[in-house]
């Protein structure tokens, strides 16, 4: 862990993170490292979000993957049509 060599995450470390977590359909991690993100006060991109939405797609976890559409919004980011796509797919 990063956090054990004493190296600070940032944004592009916690996208990484999330990537893998899309990757392997590990929504929970996904949103726990997201969750982290936000704690450190780290502004999440599109790309983050993006992440942790196709992660709940993968595991038809439609409830989280609609809070995070809920937090862009109350963030005032726009999602993107891949984002609302994997969003939509979260329903299937």
């Amino acid at each position: 862990s990063m956090r054990l060599r004493l190296v600070a995450p940032n944004q592009i470390s916690y996208i990484a993170a999330c990537d893998a977590c899309d990757m392997n359909a590990r929504w929970q991690e996904a949103l726990r490292i997201f969750a982290e993100m936000r704690v450190r006060r780290l502004r999440p991109s599109l790309r983050i979000y993006g992440a942790v939405v196709s992660a709940c797609e993968k595991s038809a976890r439609w409830q989280e993957a609609s809070g995070m559409l809920a937090d862009m919004c109350m963030h005032r980011l726009k999602p993107d049509a891949i984002i609302c796509s994997a969003a939509i797919g979260a329903y299937a």
